[in-house]
């Protein structure tokens, strides 16, 4: 899920970032994620690892997008 913020608010961007770097470190944004109606179905994540994954590259993504971080990506083995 990407946020999209004008240029001219660094102080709005820099805001969202550190709200959800807290919900990361404290648990409650994967919290929000199972209770919400448009993800909870996703949980537990358990139910896809027997399912085929297809790895599809997006060459729109910024360079920059954090891949190797796992702190920002839900494991789905």
């Amino acid at each position: 899920m990407y946020f999209f913020v004008s240029p001219d608010r660094e102080d709005l961007q820099q805001r969202i970032r550190l709200g959800l770097e807290m919900a990361i470190a404290d648990g409650s944004f994967v919290r929000f994620m199972r209770n919400h109606k448009v993800s909870a179905n996703l949980f537990p994540l358990s139910k896809w690892s027997n399912h085929k994954k297809i790895i599809i590259e997006n060459h729109l993504m910024p360079a920059d997008t954090p891949y190797q971080n796992t702190k920002y990506w839900l494991p789905v083995h």
